[in-house]
C-alpha cells in the first residue's frame, strides 16, 4: 500500500477532501504535526512515504513566531524535491514549497474567503469555484510551472455574509468531493 506524509497544524490536521481521494486510490496517511517539529521529528521524516501532502493553516510562512517549525518543514520539502518526490502542496503548503525552492511569501494586500473562482492554466485543475480563505501569497520559484490562479475579489466588496458561505458550502460538497478526487488522481498520474 503506498503512502503519504501529511504535515499539518496539530488543530487542524484533517486532509479533508483531498485526504478523502486519497484514501479511496488506497494510500496510508501518516499526520506528522507542525507543532512538533522541535519535539523531536526523525530526520527526514518524508524519506520513506511515496509522497509528501502539505496541508494549509491560519499560520502565515514569514511569520516570525512559527519561523523555527515552518524552517523545519521547508527543510522536508526540500529534500523530499531534490530525490524528486511527489509534494502535493495546499494553500499554506504551496507558499512554503515556493519558499523552499527560492520564491517568496508574504501578505496579499486581501482577503480572500468563500468558494472563488480558480481559472486553470493547465487542466490538472478544474475550473469554478473552490473554498478559499487565505490573506497570503507568493512568487514561485525558478522554473516551477503555474497551474491555476484565483480570482481576488474580497469576500466583503462582493457583498457575501457568513451564512451565504455555509449555505454555498453545503450545496458545493459534492462538487468539491468530485474535483479534489480529480485533482488528486491527475496529480498521482503526473
Amino acid at each position: 500500500m503506498p503512502s503519504a506524509l501529511v504535515l499539518a497544524n496539530r488543530d487542524d490536521a484533517d486532509a479533508g477532501l483531498v485526504g478523502v481521494a486519497l484514501d479511496e486510490h488506497r494510500y496510508r496517511l501518516t499526520l506528522l504535526a507542525r507543532e512538533d517539529a522541535e519535539d523531536g521529528w526523525p530526520d527526514d521524516p518524508a524519506s520513506g512515504a511515496d509522497l509528501v501532502l502539505v496541508l494549509g493553516s491560519d499560520w502565515s510562512v514569514y511569520a516570525d513566531e512559527v519561523r523555527a517549525p515552518v524552517t523545519r518543514e521547508r527543510d522536508v520539502l526540500a529534500a523530499a524535491v531534490a530525490r524528486e518526490q511527489p509534494v502535493l502542496a495546499i494553500c499554506f503548503g504551496a507558499q512554503l514549497l515556493a519558499t523552499a525552492l527560492g520564491g517568496a511569501a508574504g501578505p496579499a494586500g486581501c482577503t480572500e474567503l468563500g468558494w472563488r473562482e480558480v481559472v486553470p492554466v493547465d487542466s490538472s485543475i478544474e475550473p469554478g469555484p473552490w473554498f478559499q480563505f487565505h490573506s497570503d501569497t507568493f512568487t514561485l520559484p525558478p522554473e516551477a510551472t503555474l497551474l491555476a490562479e484565483s480570482d481576488p475579489e474580497p469576500v466583503a466588496r462582493a457583498g457575501l455574509t457568513a451564512e451565504e458561505l455555509v449555505s454555498r458550502t453545503a450545496q458545493e460538497q459534492e462538487r468539491a468531493r468530485l474535483a479534489a478526487h480529480r485533482l488528486v488522481t491527475s496529480f498521482l498520474r503526473s
